[in-house]
């Protein structure tokens, strides 16, 4: 009999690429709003403000998202391996308890809605253009 608290076979990682991109993303867009030394006026300030927003949001979004899947996964792993460890205390007598443990699903990749998420990045962008 399989122990259904075993935990998952490793998930396959996608590379660092999206990562290094995402930090590049945020990097720019935190420079972009830094660089307010040439300003002219409150709406050259609101403009590259926008600008720079607009530049950062795609990273930092996939950052947060990625950041709160590795969350849910971590404590998915750390109950399955606390599941498995008191299930195999049990005797063959006590069914009722491991089931009554549940079977835990592990979790899903967010939705990351990248269509909203690229229409207000481009929205900020053009809007901050044409402040600047």
């Amino acid at each position: 009999m399989t122990n259904p608290y075993a935990p998952p076979p490793q998930q396959q990682h996608r590379g660092k690429g999206p990562l290094i991109w995402s930090w590049v993303s945020v990097a720019f867009g935190v420079l972009c709003v830094i660089s307010l030394s040439n300003v002219h006026g409150l709406g050259g300030l609101i403009g590259n403000t926008l600008f720079g927003i607009g530049i950062a949001v795609p990273g930092a979004w996939w950052l947060w998202n990625n950041h709160q899947y590795d969350k849910a996964l971590e404590s998915y792993k750390q109950q399955s391996a606390s599941n498995a460890y008191l299930s195999n205390l049990l005797q063959d007598s006590d069914p009722h308890i491991v089931a009554g443990m549940g079977t835990l699903q592990p979790p899903e990749r967010p939705n990351m809605r990248w269509p909203l998420v690229t229409i207000v990045a481009l929205a900020l962008v053009f809007i901050g253009s044409g402040m600047s």
